[in-house]
């Protein structure tokens, strides 16, 4: 994002407000897909397996950040940024929990908010080969899981801010967030744990009933996934619009017969070694919901 090679490249304002050294770190989500997609020259637009292996290779990554910094609290600060959108709160759930329980590191979470306008012509301002297709982006915006406003608990450090088309140039990105304001969250007091009272946890039913109702919500979503998808192609003629059609039925088998039986690999991955199997459940199915995504996107 236009913040986070801001604040890459001009991190003299950071070292003023923490009044110390820093290093920075930039784990970019997307950089790493697109050099996932490419070596796995799987001979289409978008391979599902390479885009949740970017996602493994960035957590990874900044796992060993983080552990390689505690190990050597001698040297200046570390600020890993995890770039991303994360519009699912189970994404950023794991990120906190990579941060928190695994590493002892302090977790803010920053939230760029930019209005639909902005995003749709950032959006056509990129490669075409990277554009995301308008109907997803929308849907994208509006499934976005932000934190409650009253945000206690694991979200309880949160910064929204709000991009504006002004904010283009790096070596403005103080304009955006304040710097004293990211280092105050940064320092505050940190939630050991996940507060059970803020959380939407389903207490009173078996966890079967917590994952059947994660696997029902998933069928509901990518059946409107696959409607918004052919909405978006109603321009083509009849045979194109059935091939259309069958690919994506049959690209949603797959994603819910890999969400109804994940591996004990695959969610110990999601989990990151700390979330639980109900959250865990919940990521998996987030994380295959938004490569279902960008599977629609590289037919259409």
């Amino acid at each position: 994002s236009t913040l986070a090679r801001g604040i890459v490249s001009n991190a003299a304002s950071l070292h003023a407000a923490l009044g110390a050294e820093l290093r920075v770190a930039h784990v970019c989500y997307d950089e790493l897909m697109r050099a996932e997609l490419a070596s796995a020259r799987s001979g289409s637009a978008f391979d599902v397996g390479a885009w949740r292996t970017s996602r493994l290779e960035a957590a990874q990554r900044a796992r060993e950040l983080l552990c390689e910094a505690a190990r050597d609290p001698g040297r200046a600060a570390l600020l890993v940024l995890l770039d991303d959108n994360m519009h699912f709160r189970s994404m950023r759930k794991g990120a906190f929990h990579l941060a928190r329980s695994e590493c002892g590191a302090a977790f803010v979470h920053v939230h760029v908010a930019a209005p639909l306008p902005l995003a749709l012509a950032r959006n056509a301002a990129r490669a075409p080969v990277e554009q995301v297709p308008v109907h997803l982006l929308v849907e994208m915006v509006s499934t976005y899981e932000a934190a409650p406003s009253e945000t206690q608990g694991w979200e309880r450090p949160t910064i929204t801010v709000h991009a504006t088309a002004d904010d283009e140039a790096d070596a403005g990105w103080t304009a955006l967030l304040d710097p004293a304001e990211l280092v105050h969250a940064w320092r505050e007091r940190q939630p050991a744990e996940v507060d059970p009272a803020s959380e939407c946890d389903v207490r009173d039913t078996s966890r079967q009933a917590t994952l059947a109702s994660v696997l029902h919500q998933l069928d509901i979503r990518s059946r409107q996934m696959v409607a918004l998808s052919m909405e978006a192609a109603s321009h083509l003629p009849a045979g194109e619009k059935r091939a259309l059609a069958a690919r994506l039925n049959e690209a949603r088998k797959r994603l819910l017969a890999r969400t109804h039986a994940p591996s004990a690999d695959r969610l110990g991955d999601s989990a990151q070694g700390a979330l639980g199997p109900e959250d865990a459940a919940r990521l998996v199915a987030d994380e295959e919901y938004a490569a279902f995504g960008y599977e629609c996107r590289s037919f259409t």
